[in-house]
């Protein structure tokens, strides 16, 4: 690998990369179905690249035709791995601070993720239906992106480039760290979840100067209501709230209120009680993010209790069954 990352870095395999990168972007960013693992036409992408090194074939020597093919079978890897995960490098073109911003818009459909990776080596992964504006000239004295849905942040730090995140209600500023911005259209509300690092809350847009303003480090979690102009911080572990990446619901230990509150918020349901009782029934489970139902009837049966659903008003209420002593479980 270090001979084929070595050839990439000379003339001949820059102009290479850099011609079938640019068909590649052209190619996914009109595309609005590209998945997280896409069709790479490995083949063709192989008899490409023995034609090119045989079109250059006088600037080798014969010693070096033992690993014209690791080459060829290396770059295959590259550009497969580079078709999975979009790479967004930036216009490189010089613009005046006049030149109006031009965006960009990665965007996903249902049951449909995106990750993106700017050229400063940070990534964002996009939930469905869900979309971000990044600017065709992302090179440049601020990293600022538009995010309208849902999407998990890996930011590089950069202290003279701060990142922020731009959505119709608030601006998310970040030096470096990861995190998850979540706009709940149903709720009317914004989520903020920070697994890693620091990152500064503004409401309002970045014309306004007015609005709250607060600090979210490692284990925060946000909300914010721009109807009221309230906004709710606690400290807790996000890990659930990240549950749309890798599909899976942990509790250790946790009472079924402070369960009720992440599931109501994931599923947009409120959670009532008919005893007080069952609000201290404290759970250990590691469980799969299904639909609701599912997850209600495993909660259930694990802590021996009912519940009615009323979809209508999106309200579900927990009952203790009868003749059944309210105990504690694990699973």
């Amino acid at each position: 690998m270090k001979q084929v990352y070595n050839w990439f870095k000379t003339g001949e395999g820059k102009v290479y990369f850099e011609d079938h990168l640019d068909r590649d972007i052209c190619r996914y960013s009109n595309n609005d179905n590209l998945l997280l693992t896409p069709d790479v036409p490995s083949a063709k992408i192989l008899s490409k690249i023995k034609q090119t090194r045989r079109s250059q074939s006088r600037y080798q020597s014969r010693n070096q035709s033992g690993w014209k093919v690791k080459i060829a079978v290396a770059a295959i890897i590259c550009i497969a791995l580079l078709s999975g995960t979009f790479i967004y490098q930036g216009s490189t073109t010089a613009h005046s601070m006049d030149d109006e911003i031009t965006y960009r818009t990665f965007s996903t459909l249902d049951e449909q993720h995106r990750i993106i990776s700017l050229s400063d080596g940070s990534q964002i992964r996009l939930n469905s239906n869900s979309s971000l504006r990044v600017p065709k000239n992302f090179i440049s004295a601020k990293r600022h992106v538009i995010l309208s849905g849902e999407a998990w942040f890996k930011i590089v730090s950069d202290q003279e480039k701060p990142f922020s995140v731009q959505t119709d209600d608030a601006t998310i500023h970040v030096l470096g760290t990861e995190f998850n911005i979540k706009m709940d259209e149903a709720a009317g509300n914004i989520q903020i979840a920070v697994s890693e690092g620091v990152v500064a809350f503004e409401s309002g847009n970045q014309i306004d100067n007015e609005g709250i303003r607060a600090t979210l480090s490692r284990n925060n979690f946000a909300l914010y209501y721009p109807g009221t102009e309230e906004i709710i911080i606690e400290n807790t572990s996000v890990i659930n709230y990240l549950s749309w990446i890798d599909g899976t619901l942990f509790f250790y230990d946790e009472p079924l209120w402070q369960i009720s509150r992440t599931l109501a918020r994931l599923y947009n349901y409120e959670f009532n009680f008919l005893d007080e009782n069952v609000k201290q029934l404290t759970l250990s489970a590691d469980l799969t993010r299904d639909e609701l139902p599912e997850l209600l009837s495993i909660i259930s049966q694990t802590l021996n209790i009912d519940y009615e659903i009323d979809s209508s008003a999106n309200e579900i209420t927990w009952t203790s069954t009868k003749n059944q002593p309210l105990t504690n479980h694990s699973e």
